[in-house]
């Protein structure tokens, strides 16, 4: 594993963990507000981003060959998330929001650092003409 791949890997474990605890946060303190149906979206969301973010976590861990798509999948949801809690001004929303959009992008760093090194060992296994 090269040392930008091994980067990515890192920030990526440290972004799905925060998102974890953020959404965990987030849900619990939404079900705590005066008007729980007002956030019922919130909640769902949250607990569907606790879920995914954990599942893309253990598919790291083996080091999955379908690790791609359970990221793409996990940015799709952290960026929905980001996008209902963002809509909240509670501090508890709003930071969950900021830790989902952060775990996208980080998703999205680690896919684009494996597709690199992936292109580059191709390259140098390929037979030189």
């Amino acid at each position: 594993m090269n040392e930008e791949v091994k980067k990515a890997v890192h920030e990526l474990r440290e972004a799905l963990t925060e998102c974890i605890h953020r959404c965990n946060h987030c849900f619990t303190s939404c079900l705590t507000e005066e008007n729980v149906k007002m956030m019922a979206d919130c909640i769902r969301l949250d607990k569907d981003c606790i879920e995914a973010c954990s599942f893309a976590m253990k598919f790291l861990y083996k080091r999955s060959r379908f690790k791609r798509e359970v990221l793409m999948l996990c940015k799709n949801i952290c960026l929905g998330c980001a996008e209902e809690c963002g809509k909240f001004q509670e501090d508890h929303c709003q930071r969950c929001a900021e830790a989902c959009r952060d775990c996208a992008g980080k998703c999205d760093a680690f896919i684009e650092a494996h597709a690199r090194a992936h292109e580059q060992r191709r390259q140098e296994n390929s037979p030189n003409c």
